[in-house]
Protein backbone atom coordinates (compact mmCIF):
# COMPACT_ATOMS: atom_id res chain seq x y z
CA UNK A 1 0.00 0.00 0.00
CA UNK A 2 1.26 3.48 -0.87
CA UNK A 3 -0.18 6.66 0.64
CA UNK A 4 0.72 9.93 -1.05
CA UNK A 5 0.63 13.48 0.29
CA UNK A 6 1.95 16.56 -1.54
CA UNK A 7 2.77 19.78 0.29
CA UNK A 8 4.84 22.75 -0.87
CA UNK A 9 5.71 20.90 -4.07
CA UNK A 10 7.19 17.91 -2.23
CA UNK A 11 5.55 14.54 -2.60
CA UNK A 12 5.77 12.21 0.41
CA UNK A 13 5.07 8.54 -0.26
CA UNK A 14 4.51 6.30 2.74
CA UNK A 15 4.76 2.67 1.74
CA UNK A 16 3.89 -0.35 3.85
CA UNK A 17 4.30 -4.04 3.30
CA UNK A 18 6.85 -5.77 1.12
CA UNK A 19 8.38 -4.84 -2.22
CA UNK A 20 9.90 -7.63 -4.28
CA UNK A 21 10.33 -8.53 -7.93
CA UNK A 22 6.63 -9.43 -8.23
CA UNK A 23 5.31 -6.01 -7.19
CA UNK A 24 8.21 -3.56 -7.63
CA UNK A 25 6.33 -2.09 -10.60
CA UNK A 26 3.83 -0.54 -8.17
CA UNK A 27 6.60 1.34 -6.36
CA UNK A 28 8.16 2.33 -9.71
CA UNK A 29 4.80 3.68 -10.86
CA UNK A 30 4.29 5.67 -7.63
CA UNK A 31 7.78 7.21 -7.87
CA UNK A 32 7.50 8.12 -11.55
CA UNK A 33 7.95 11.79 -12.44
CA UNK A 34 5.65 12.50 -15.38
CA UNK A 35 5.16 16.25 -15.41
CA UNK A 36 1.91 16.08 -13.46
CA UNK A 37 3.51 15.07 -10.16
CA UNK A 38 6.10 16.81 -8.01
CA UNK A 39 9.69 16.11 -9.04
CA UNK A 40 10.78 16.34 -5.41
CA UNK A 41 9.82 13.13 -3.65
CA UNK A 42 10.41 11.66 -0.20
CA UNK A 43 9.68 7.92 0.04
CA UNK A 44 9.12 7.01 3.71
CA UNK A 45 10.66 3.54 4.10
CA UNK A 46 9.72 2.98 7.75
CA UNK A 47 6.91 0.52 6.97
CA UNK A 48 8.62 -1.27 4.11
CA UNK A 49 10.43 -4.56 3.73
CA UNK A 50 12.16 -4.94 0.38
CA UNK A 51 14.55 -6.95 -1.72
CA UNK A 52 17.12 -5.67 -4.18
CA UNK A 53 14.50 -4.95 -6.85
CA UNK A 54 13.18 -2.10 -4.68
CA UNK A 55 16.69 -0.68 -4.31
CA UNK A 56 16.92 -0.56 -8.10
CA UNK A 57 13.55 1.21 -8.31
CA UNK A 58 14.75 3.84 -5.82
CA UNK A 59 17.95 4.41 -7.80
CA UNK A 60 16.01 4.85 -11.06
CA UNK A 61 13.59 7.22 -9.29
CA UNK A 62 16.48 9.39 -8.15
CA UNK A 63 17.86 9.55 -11.68
CA UNK A 64 14.44 10.41 -13.16
CA UNK A 65 13.77 13.11 -10.60
CA UNK A 66 17.24 14.61 -11.15
CA UNK A 67 16.64 14.69 -14.90
CA UNK A 68 13.44 16.65 -14.22
CA UNK A 69 15.29 19.15 -12.01
CA UNK A 70 14.14 17.54 -8.78
CA UNK A 71 15.36 14.96 -6.30
CA UNK A 72 14.42 11.90 -4.29
CA UNK A 73 15.28 11.82 -0.58
CA UNK A 74 14.79 8.68 1.50
CA UNK A 75 13.11 8.97 4.91
CA UNK A 76 13.60 6.36 7.65
CA UNK A 77 16.49 4.82 5.75
CA UNK A 78 17.89 3.09 8.82
CA UNK A 79 14.49 1.64 9.67
CA UNK A 80 13.83 -0.23 6.46
CA UNK A 81 14.29 -3.96 6.28
CA UNK A 82 15.99 -5.82 3.47
CA UNK A 83 15.35 -9.48 2.87
CA UNK A 84 18.85 -10.78 3.66
CA UNK A 85 18.55 -13.74 1.31
CA UNK A 86 17.97 -11.42 -1.64
CA UNK A 87 20.22 -8.41 -1.11
CA UNK A 88 23.68 -8.07 0.37
CA UNK A 89 24.97 -5.07 2.27
CA UNK A 90 27.53 -4.45 -0.47
CA UNK A 91 24.71 -4.29 -3.07
CA UNK A 92 22.89 -1.73 -0.96
CA UNK A 93 26.00 0.36 -0.38
CA UNK A 94 26.91 0.36 -4.07
CA UNK A 95 23.50 1.87 -4.92
CA UNK A 96 23.42 4.40 -2.09
CA UNK A 97 26.90 5.87 -2.65
CA UNK A 98 26.38 6.68 -6.34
Amino acid sequence: MINEVTAAGIRVLAQSGEVDADNAHLLRQALRVDGTSASRTVPDLSGLAMDSSAIGVLAVAQHGAGSAGGWTRLAALMAFRIFPERCTVSELISVLVR
